[in-house]
């Protein structure tokens, strides 16, 4: 359980296309949740729903920045999904997604650490021989 959470609040490292988009599918039930609490206007229910979107916030953060790290690219590029009240940039922010979730990372080891697919890649090969 400790390394699941390490997951969700590390900003180090890479994760892959599928690692990404199953702990951000992961998330999804939380930020729900936290909607329907914020439905209910007493102060208790808004402190849970605020702790609550400041978890879902900051692990969506982190998966984001080491989805980065797998494109080879700086964890800073992030800022760009917070700047989306610029009517361009929300558009850019969509595509930014999309870019997460379906580019490829980089094949083997990168300056943000080793390839996160490079046990299955070798388990694939081993087999060849």
């Amino acid at each position: 359980m400790n390394e699941v959470i390490k997951k969700f609040f590390s900003f180090e490292d890479r994760i892959s296309r599928m690692q990404f988009f199953l702990y951000s599918l992961c998330l999804i039930p939380l930020y729900i949740f936290s909607y329907i609490i914020s439905l209910d206007s007493t102060y208790t229910a808004l402190a849970f729903c605020f702790l609550t979107a400041t978890i879902c916030t900051v692990s969506s953060i982190s998966l984001s920045i080491r989805r980065l790290h797998d494109l080879n690219l700086s964890g800073w590029l992030v800022v760009i999904q917070f700047i989306y009240f610029i009517p361009v940039i929300k558009y850019f922010t969509i595509v930014f997604w999309l870019i997460l979730m379906f580019v490829p990372g980089t094949f083997g080891g990168n300056s943000y650490g080793d390839d996160p697919l490079e046990e299955a890649y070798i388990t694939n090969t081993d087999g060849m021989d």
